[in-house]
């Protein structure tokens, strides 16, 4: 499909545009053939005290917008099933409808390489939403994947993000910085917490505050979105490790959990685990 494969980045953006020809491409769909492991999750594993299996994958939402315009009909079959395709088409709004497709986009693409080359092809793998609005993993007709990946999705602005793991109890968010976090700061924080960021990313307010709602939205997915809320979320400590900040997170029924944050090209990412997942 032309210019599909240059739509999925790894996380770190050092590969902006990558694989133009299928024949670059080591499974069956050009768009995969730009789907690496990131090169930042052997980092964040260890800052996280993770060992098993543990993927990260990202799309720019204008590089799927881009590949819609070319063929909208012919990236729709080959990346979802027909009851996504039908839910696609039933969202109203363009915008979206083209977050939720860069989302699954990304979370298959960091369960087919959690899956390894035995993948199988992205039309047959079917995200599904739990009660709580967590997605989990469903491939249509198959029996052979006993073990299937835990997913964590996340977008903003331009970015959808995913995470694929061995065991429950994961979350990722993604935040673009932006001045509107200032309106709802005692929505999710408390000075304590500010301060506490403060000292780790070396700026007054905003980044701290967007780091805070980033690791707490990544620690809610973690913990549950139903069962939990920003407000019962609370930093309990933050050190700065080189260019991540490990943060953890308190929960009065969950207890502790484990997040990892850092800066990448105006956005703030965390990847928050449960106590369980971490050391």
């Amino acid at each position: 499909m032309g210019n599909i494969g240059k739509v999925v980045e790894c996380m770190n953006g050092a590969w902006n545009s990558i694989v133009g020809s299928p024949d670059d491409c080591d499974l069956s769909e050009p768009i995969w053939g730009s789907v690496f492991k990131n090169p930042r999750q052997t980092e964040i594993r260890r800052l996280l005290g993770y060992d098993d299996g543990f993927v990260l994958a990202h799309v720019r939402i204008s590089l799927v917008k881009s590949v819609l315009e070319v063929n909208e009909a012919e990236l729709l079959c080959e990346q979802l099933t027909g009851d996504e395709i039908k839910r696609y088409q039933s969202l109203k709004h363009p915008k979206r409808r083209l977050e939720w497709l860069a989302g699954r986009i990304a979370a298959k693409g960091a369960t087919r390489i959690y899956l390894g080359s035995n993948a199988p092809p992205p039309s047959t793998i079917k995200i599904e939403s739990s009660p709580d609005n967590a997605p989990y993993i469903v491939i249509k007709g198959e029996d052979t994947y006993s073990n299937l990946p835990y997913i964590s999705i996340s977008h903003s602005s331009d970015m959808a993000v995913a995470v694929a793991t061995y065991t429950p109890g994961v979350g990722i968010d993604v935040e673009q910085v932006t001045n509107s976090i200032l309106n709802i700061a005692d929505r999710f924080s408390t000075n304590e917490e500010v301060e506490q960021m403060s000292e780790c990313t070396s700026h007054d307010r905003l980044i701290p505050l967007v780091s805070i709602w980033t690791i707490k939205e990544a620690a809610r997915k973690a913990v549950g979105t139903k069962t939990c809320s920003m407000k019962e979320l609370v930093l309990q400590g933050a050190q700065k490790e080189g260019e991540y900040i490990v943060c953890q997170i308190s929960h009065p029924t969950a207890g502790c959990l484990r997040s990892v944050t850092f800066q990448n090209n105006g956005y703030i990412y965390a990847i928050s685990l449960s106590r369980e997942m971490a050391m």
